[in-house]
């Protein structure tokens, strides 16, 4: 079977911009760090001390969000996606954790 020599090619797209792919690589980086750190929560528990840095676990998944929380601004801002996006996706979860989530706060 012979290999096709076009390209996919957007009909509507246009490359990233340097600073577009900038702030999505740190978007990325900080989603990984709130997924190490929710994971350092699991496997340790709640109050413990990461013993390399010497900050607690709650506190470092809190500026990790923190963290992560200022990069999904400035993606909005940058245009790359839209508020009104992100507020239907906000919505869009709580209906959803209120149809499956299968535990309470306690």
């Amino acid at each position: 079977m012979e290999a096709s020599s076009q390209k996919f090619t957007p009909a509507d797209g246009r490359p990233l911009t340097p600073y577009e792919r900038e702030i999505l690589t740190i978007l990325q980086e900080e989603c990984a760090e709130v997924i190490v750190a929710t994971s350092k929560l699991l496997r340790f528990g709640i109050g413990n001390t990461n013993p390399s840095s010497g900050v607690v676990n709650t506190t470092e998944l809190g500026l990790e969000m923190g963290d992560l929380h200022h990069m999904l601004r400035r993606v909005a801002h940058a245009g790359i996606t839209d508020d009104d996006v992100v507020q239907a996706g906000i919505l869009r979860k709580e209906r959803r954790l209120a149809q499956f989530l299968q535990t309470e706060p306690t």
